[in-house]
């Protein structure tokens, strides 16, 4: 009966363990940084480039500014 009880509690343990780090692993990009949302004079080469720099997963947050 104890040992069931240690494990239920070793169980909960990593799954909020494991919820927290995904609360923690998100980010928020601004699509562009300094330059935002606009056409630039690069065309999309320059998002390529901006794009190419960042590392996304998942529950990543993608914001613009107009």
């Amino acid at each position: 009966m104890a040992g069931e009880h240690i494990i239920a509690g070793v169980l909960v343990g990593a799954v909020l363990a494991a919820l927290l780090q995904c609360g923690i692993a998100q980010t928020v990009h601004v699509v562009g940084d300094d330059l935002g949302w606009v056409i630039p004079q690069g065309g999309a080469s320059a998002y390529d480039a901006w794009a190419a720099s960042k590392t996304f997963v998942i529950g990543d947050t993608l914001v613009t500014i107009d």
